[in-house]
């Protein structure tokens, strides 16, 4: 079964002086909800970002850094990183060469808590959330972290 659903995208422009003062270029990126190959059962989502200025970027992507490291720390209240691929644009595209990048990580039930979501809880809500955020960071910062 082929399925996928665009959910959001985005542009993120850069100027040449933002890119000549160290900056990584202008990027587009689109999430959908999809069906994950090995497991057709499950939802999963997926981020495509595409280089869309020239430019030499810089710095690895940091959703994607983030999903390894947490995968690797074993993070057990995130989604699973269910695989990613990089690669460069080829000659016919919007930059040849630029990055391309695509990451898909496991859907979990519920919704994400939006700002307004988080700030319309009361007090005891909030500290509750602030609290299992604390436990988890401070079990993840113990842990080796050179990967």
């Amino acid at each position: 079964m082929d399925y996928h659903q665009k959910l959001e995208e985005l542009s993120f422009f850069m100027t040449q002086q933002d890119i000549n003062d160290g900056h990584k270029p202008g990027f587009a990126a689109a999430k959908f909800l999809c069906l994950p190959k090995d497991d057709p059962n499950k939802l999963a989502f997926m981020r495509i970002y595409c280089q869309i200025l020239p430019g030499n970027p810089k710095k690895p992507n940091r959703e994607l850094a983030a999903f390894k490291i947490l995968k690797h720390l074993a993070c057990p209240v995130v989604p699973q990183l269910l695989g990613y691929r990089g690669g460069t644009q080829g000659d016919n595209e919007i930059v040849p060469g630029g990055y391309e990048i695509s990451i898909v990580w496991e859907k979990v039930p519920g919704e994400p808590p939006s700002q307004d979501y988080f700030w319309g809880l009361d007090e005891q809500q909030c500290c509750s959330i602030r609290e299992e955020l604390r436990q988890v960071y401070f079990v993840l910062d113990s842990r080796d972290q050179d990967i």
